[in-house]
């Protein structure tokens, strides 16, 4: 999250709607798929709903059309992330698993554990504790696949929270 904050602002998601208001105003758009994707994980339905009031007594709000907005990007970003959660288990175990029995388990408690855990879409199953079961050749795979996903979903990101395409967003690439 802190990767996605201008310089100088504190890890706080409260700032975020006024963020994106401000991007909008000063057309830097491409700031939005970010700001859009902290809104849409970081504030509960109140705030999006409501806004941010400020001590001065005045309000940032989202746009009906921003609001809309958030409510379609957390369903895309759920379905972007069960995609990957499902691409990446189905693209093991690694042609070299020397425990292809244990190492099964262990990718079907894994995909368990990550559709339980907080449905951010960037997760890397790698990190997760259980990911330790694994033979070394599939955890290198899951490493290797962990880092294609993250990197095919932040380039889609800007369609994901429908910003549509933004020229010099990411790389379009296949999945492996």
């Amino acid at each position: 999250l802190e990767d996605l904050l201008p310089p100088g602002f504190e890890d706080d998601s409260t700032y975020v709607i006024g963020l994106i208001n401000l991007a909008q105003l000063t057309g830097a758009i491409h700031l939005l798929p970010g700001l859009f994707m902290i809104c849409v994980w970081c504030l509960d339905g109140n705030t999006l709903l409501q806004g941010v009031a400020w001590l001065d007594a005045s309000k940032d709000t989202l746009s009906p059309v921003d609001l809309a907005g958030c409510f379609d990007a957390r369903r895309d970003l759920t379905r972007a992330r069960i995609n990957s959660l499902r691409q990446r288990i189905a693209s093991l175990p690694s042609s070299d698993c020397s425990h292809s029995g244990a190492c099964k388990n262990v990718l079907h408690a894994l995909f368990l554990l990550a559709m339980s855990d907080e449905p951010y879409p960037f997760v890397r199953l790698c990190e997760f504790p259980t990911a330790q079961g694994l033979c070394s050749a599939c955890q290198e795979r899951l490493a290797t696949l962990d880092e294609a996903e993250m990197s095919l979903i932040w380039a889609e990101l800007p369609e994901l929270v429908g910003l549509g395409q933004i020229e010099g967003w990411g790389e379009k690439r296949e999945r492996e």
